[in-house]
């Protein structure tokens, strides 16, 4: 047990330490009401800037759910760049939603704007020196402008800024025309009985091209026209099937033609060569018999030989010898040759047609002129309407290739809670320092009375 001696000496100091907290504690509670509202009014103002200053801010994700997004690219192929949402064509249309034409221009906009990669889980690109990876999502921030009143606050002014950029990104990298627009000018150069194959050859293209999304989602149906991939091809289909195939046979019936001598002599020239054709095609069409006709029956034997199916199980497979390709040649040959005599015994009815008197007589073009006019509408409008559905089939298929997130903050932060207790505690201490610093001024008047 330690003797008196040794703590004599620390008793003034403890003594003159508990004295100077009870001086503190009087002199703070004897103001108690004021220093406590004035430690309250503090942590509540600075509550009240950090929440001003972080409003002047927000903060938005960008995340690319699509497959080409992981190669760096828009859905269209081409190369993604997050700068879009810098330029003047988002921002002109965001500063126009906000009613904020003449007070900000894009450029000052986009100076307040950053965006930057939040993570690069996309395809690795190797480099020489080092290893690349594609971004998938992105951080947004705007820091409010300056000439922006308080009607729009910042988070508003991003939401206005992330739809323009959807737009822009849906508008002009989602969308790949259809690439088929008929230069009716060219059409209009062509002669009567040629304008049919003119038209056949861009229905042919528009049917591919319906055809082709009827099979990835034959019931999307447009909220404008109402009509479906599938609609839309069999309408294709029927202005083939009757109103081509019904020009088709007008014209030719009435022997229609824009220079008559000219035509005649080219189809007479055509004639020539196809016949040309058609007697190689026969005379390899005999060939192919008289070949068949002097082949060694011995020869002709049916080969089996042993083969294994699908569950690999064994089977006598018959085998094709020479002869078989020899039918299947002249077959093939003959065919030919009778498509080739068709076409020139069409010509020569052509020809025919044209040479009669009552070829090409006013009331006839006049009829076939309405029709080629009702045709180009009719093709117009079948154009049109696939356009329209496409576009709102690609909105429907890629509405999901941007999500959007703003950033949420907790109430902590949002009241900057941290701040507040930082800045009551600094005010606590400096009301002690006070305190103290009062006391030391009463006590030194004393000992100089």
């Amino acid at each position: 047990m330690p003797s008196p001696k040794t703590n004599q000496p620390n008793r003034p100091q403890k003594s003159k330490f508990w004295a100077l907290v009870e001086l503190l504690f009087q002199g703070l509670w004897k103001h108690r009401l004021l220093y406590l509202a004035l430690i309250l009014l503090v942590m509540c103002s600075t509550s009240f800037v950090m929440y001003h200053l972080k409003a002047r801010t927000a903060k938005m994700m960008i995340a690319l759910n699509y497959e080409e997004a992981t190669r760096g690219l828009y859905p269209n192929n081409t190369r993604f760049n997050i700068s879009l949402i810098k330029s003047d064509d988002v921002l002109d249309r965001a500063i126009a939603k906000a009613g904020l034409e003449g007070q900000v221009t894009a450029q000052d906009m986009a100076e307040n704007i950053t965006a930057w990669a939040a993570n690069v889980n996309g395809m690795q690109l190797p480099s020489d020196t080092t290893n690349y990876k594609i971004a998938t999502t992105y951080t947004i921030t705007y820091e409010k402008n300056d000439e922006i009143g308080p009607r729009i606050s910042a988070r508003d002014m991003l939401s206005l800024i992330v739809e323009s950029y959807k737009e822009a990104f849906y508008e002009d990298y989602t969308y790949v025309e259809m690439g088929i627009s008929p230069d009716w000018s060219e059409c209009d150069k062509q002669e009567y009985m040629e304008i049919g194959s003119f038209f056949d050859k861009e229905c042919q293209k528009l049917h591919r091209f319906l055809n082709t999304n009827a099979k990835e989602n034959g019931t999307f149906r447009s909220e404008l026209t109402g009509e479906t991939f599938t609609s839309l091809r069999q309408k294709v289909d029927n202005f083939t099937s009757i109103d081509l195939e019904k020009y088709d046979s007008y014209v030719l019936q009435s022997g229609l033609s824009k220079n008559r001598e000219r035509y005649i002599s080219k189809l007479e020239y055509q004639n020539f060569l196809k016949n040309i054709s058609y007697q190689k095609l026969m005379a390899e069409y005999q060939n192919r018999l008289h070949t068949i006709e002097i082949y060694d029956s011995a020869l002709t034997a049916v080969v089996l030989i042993p083969t294994l199916d699908t569950q690999n199980n064994f089977y006598m497979s018959r085998t094709k010898v020479a002869i078989d390709y020899q039918a299947s040649a002249a077959e093939s040959a003959n065919d030919s040759a009778n498509d080739t005599m068709a076409i020139i015994q069409k010509n020569e009815y052509a020809i025919r047609q044209m040479s009669a008197q009552t070829a090409n007589t006013p009331s006839s073009i006049a009829t076939a002129e309405s029709m080629i006019q009702d045709m180009k509408q009719k093709l117009e409008n079948l154009i049109e309407t696939s356009r329209i559905l496409n576009k709102e089939y690609i909105r429907y298929k890629t509405k999901n290739y941007l999500t959007i997130s703003f950033e949420k903050r907790s109430l902590a932060d949002e009241l900057s809670i941290k701040w507040m207790i930082l800045t009551g505690g600094v005010t606590f201490c400096a009301l002690c320092a006070r305190v103290l610093a009062k006391s030391k001024v009463i006590r030194d008047k004393d000992k100089t009375k």
